[in-house]
């Protein structure tokens, strides 16, 4: 039997440029995405030895179509970076150097094409009437189970985008409890955030579920629309129109003016191949699949650093710490999730209350409406987009005070946003003793830094009271502690390192509150005279000032006037000279030589510092002054966890790294051991370094008490 591959392509390419957006070219073309494409590609031709594959691909007006049935369909999507449009050349080539065929067609999208040859190629049957293709689609979208078959199978890329495995669709009906007939229907009902599919209002995936499970289909739920009882019945009848307008939104078109018979047969030609991966610079992906002896490359050009040896060394401690993952407490889940779906439906009363009118706050286009039509707010300085005037955060953030309903529909949005992204996953997430298992990358971010996935614990809100609150379901198990130990002004003490600032470095060393001193020199006033608030402000530009802080951006945080912010800035710089002469360097490395790089020699690319594009450009100036030092902090804190979890005695183990902190579970008896262990090690893991580090430690029965 012939195999036919069919691509969901910019998907994958989306999966591969957020996973391992950090890679470029020597020369600073970025090709994260491109890489995590050519990866799954190259298991794709090992493992199922493809007759023909084709990349489908969305064209520019490829929802046409349904945006005709739907204005707003996939509306409110963020756009990605321009290093994400800069790869799309470079992927269209190296598809063509696999041999493979990169098809798009206007006003269809990818899911279309590949419903329509997956299904011509149903229709291709031998003398017997067998079937002679077995279709495999790779694609992350649920909807494409609208055409799996006894002859179609659908694969996804599983964590840390290395692999690619089929989907268990009993598997997947067991999760949502419904018929893999009825995705399109429960999707009608449901609606889809991220296509901007409505469904109908009010009606999420267990009562979708459990509607499709008692009528089996959404023309059944209508045909017995009088047996509902509640207000169920009362959203389904207002939202009808909503619901079929969604099933046609979602359903997949086999009529894409392409032919199967026209597709040319997957001939592997493995030198082209290997040039293709060589023009990319793809070197560890041309040893896997290659072999040592068909690469002709100079090897003097890789650059061994020690960030590479901790990258491969820190391997096994993450994985133990992914293993072990961390408890949480059901109970007090399920409460704060009930306390939440109230606290997010009373937001959204008090919302309509406010603007006399009921409406979809979930809805830019709507709630722009609302905001800039029904209440007539300023539009001046509010950023306009092709749908109207923007809603986004920055925007509602200028519009603070004009109006009591904006505070409210920001505090609907934290709320929401903490309610689908911690409080209702995290139990579904967890194994059957309550753990909960992330994922740990480190070729992630530019900086180096750690990152967290699957779920993300590390994006946890950390000064907030709803950050602890969701920090205070994960638990120690019983008879256990949590120990916390957090590095004290970590990126400060690094800058005064790489700045060579001696005096803030002899501060540092001696013990004195730095806030205090900076606001008392700041101000030109005593230390025993200056104020919390002058504190406060001092604090606030010690940090900012490492991340390209503005006036506006120091007057916004401390509540100073222009003329205030900008003199405390100008004395700030003369007091730190050494640190504004530190940045202008770092900066001027970035423009002349194309990368800037850690302590210990990890380097970043920085091609965008030179575009054209003025806010492209600012962003990546203010990226390449902060990556020496959350670089630098990156490969410390990488030293401390290895240097950590080589001395923890039996009965305590990492299990979570967060920004400048790690978290150890340990027996109670052990706690006070711990926290020496980790203060010893984390303080001791630079002696190279002139400055002193200091290490914080606390200890609780939760996260939210750490």
């Amino acid at each position: 039997m012939k195999r036919l591959v069919l691509i969901d392509g910019k998907s994958v390419f989306y999966r591969g440029y957020y996973a391992m957006g950090a890679l470029s070219l020597s020369d600073g073309t970025p090709t994260g995405g491109v890489y995590g494409f050519a990866a799954i590609a190259m298991e794709i031709v090992e493992r199922l030895k493809p007759s023909k594959v084709v990349v489908a691909w969305d064209s520019r007006d490829s929802t046409a179509q349904r945006r005709k049935i739907f204005a707003e369909y996939k509306a409110g999507r963020v756009k990605p970076g321009e290093d994400f449009y800069a790869q799309i050349p470079l992927l269209i080539e190296l598809v063509g150097d696999l041999g493979w065929t990169f098809v798009e067609v206007p006003e269809y999208e990818a899911d279309d094409i590949i419903g329509t040859l997956s299904r011509q190629a149903d229709e291709v049957v031998d003398s017997n009437g067998k079937c002679e293709w077995e279709t495999y689609i790779i694609s992350s979208d649920l909807d494409m189970l609208q055409i799996v078959d006894e002859n179609t199978h659908m694969w996804r890329i599983l964590k840390g985008f290395s692999k690619i495995e089929q989907i268990d669709v009993a598997e997947v009906e067991a999760k949502y409890g419904i018929f893999k007939a009825q995705f399109l229907d429960f999707k009608a009902l449901k609606g889809d955030a991220s296509d901007n599919i409505p469904g109908v209002a009010g009606i999420g995936e267990k009562t979708a579920a459990g509607l499709l499970s008692e009528y089996g289909s959404l023309d059944g739920i209508y045909e017995h629309i009088e047996e509902i009882k509640g207000s169920v019945k009362g959203k389904l009848e207002a939202g009808r129109e909503s619901a079929y307008m969604s099933r046609e939104l979602a359903q997949i078109m086999f009529d894409a003016p392409v032919s199967l018979a026209e597709i040319p047969d997957f001939v592997f030609d493995r030198e082209k191949m290997i040039e293709g991966l060589k023009k990319l610079e793809f070197r560890s992906l041309i040893r896997k699949y290659a072999g040592e002896e068909n690469i002709a490359m100079d090897d003097k050009k890789e650059v061994k650093t020690e960030a590479e040896r901790l990258d491969r060394e820190l391997v096994p401690v993450l994985h133990k710490m992914e293993k072990r993952g961390m408890l949480i407490d059901r109970k007090y889940f399920a409460k704060l999730k009930q306390e939440y779906m109230e606290k997010v439906e009373r937001l959204k009363k008090d919302i309509w209350d406010l603007t006399g009118k009921e409406f979809n706050v979930n809805s830019p286009v709507q709630l722009s409406e609302v905001l800039f039509g029904d209440l007539g707010l300023p539009v001046k300085g509010i950023k306009k987009t092709t749908r109207g005037y923007s809603t986004g955060a920055k925007e509602l953030e200028k519009l603070k005070g004009q109006h009591p309903v904006i505070e409210k529909i920001m505090e609907y949005r934290e709320a929401s946003k903490l309610l689908s992204t911690y409080i209702v996953p995290m139990p579904e997430l967890a194994d059957s003793e309550g753990r909960v298992h992330t994922t740990f990358t480190q070729d992630v971010t530019a900086t180096g830094r750690l990152s967290s996935k699957d779920p993300n614990l590390q994006n946890i809100p950390v000064r907030t009271e709803e950050g602890r609150r969701i920090r205070t379901g994960f638990v120690a198990g019983p008879g256990k502690v949590l120990v916390n130990a957090d590095y004290s002004q970590f990126e400060l003490r690094l800058a005064a390192v790489l700045a060579g600032d001696t005096a803030l470095i002899d501060d540092f060393n001696k013990g004195v509150d730095i806030h205090t001193k900076t606001a008392a020199e700041a101000f030109k006033m005593p230390l025993d005279k200056v104020t919390k608030e002058q504190r406060r402000a001092a604090k606030v530009i010690n940090f900012g000032v490492l991340y390209g802080m503005s006036v506006k951006g120091l007057a916004e945080a401390t509540g100073m006037s222009m003329t205030e912010a900008k003199e405390f800035i100008d004395n700030y710089f003369r007091l730190r000279a050494p640190v504004k002469k530190y940045l202008d360097g770092v900066l001027k490395q970035a423009r002349e030589q194309g990368y800037v790089e850690t302590y210990y020699g990890r380097r970043r690319a920085t091609p965008d510092v030179k575009s054209a594009n003025f806010a492209i450009r600012q962003a990546a100036e203010r990226a390449a002054q902060n990556m020496p030092i959350q670089g630098t902090e990156a490969d410390l804190m990488k030293r401390a966890m290895i240097a950590v979890d080589s001395s923890l005695p039996e009965g305590a183990e990492l299990v979570m790294q967060v920004h400048d902190s790690l978290i150890v579970e340990c027996d109670k008896e052990l706690a006070g051991e711990v926290a020496k262990i980790l203060k010893r090690e984390m303080e001791s893991v630079a002696p190279e370094l002139k400055v002193k580090l200091v290490v914080e430690v606390t200890s609780g029965s939760n996260w939210g008490e750490l």
